[in-house]
């Protein structure tokens, strides 16, 4: 028994294959030149890609958490939420050292904090 496709299926079943071979030809008519930096920016994109999906949960929960604050009022940013929408159990603490790095205030950039 066959399945059943969507056209929306269909229509993105048809434009991977053309990208396919659009990409076959393309790599038969490149340099080599060409096609290892082409590999290069795929790989340093694939790092990037890698980052946004391990960040996507924390900015799902952030995001909602901003538009339910929102509907209440004036949203603001607290960073004991960030810290539970992350999993961890401390609170963050803007003066506490991390593993051998200088806080804001010994760095030099009061500015900022």
């Amino acid at each position: 028994m066959a399945v059943k496709r969507h056209k929306a299926e269909e229509i993105v079943t048809k434009l991977r294959q053309v990208d396919v071979l659009l990409i076959v030809i393309w790599g038969a008519y490149a340099t080599v030149v060409v096609i290892f930096n082409t590999a290069a920016m795929a790989l340093m994109a694939s790092v990037n890609l890698i980052a946004i999906l391990l960040l996507s949960g924390t900015v799902t929960k952030l995001t909602k958490d901003y538009f339910d604050q929102k509907k209440t009022g004036e949203p603001r940013f607290d960073p004991d939420r960030l810290s539970r929408a992350q999993g961890q159990d401390q609170a963050y603490d803007p003066g506490k050292k991390m593993k051998g790095r200088a806080t804001l205030q010994q760095s030099g950039a009061r500015h900022l904090a």
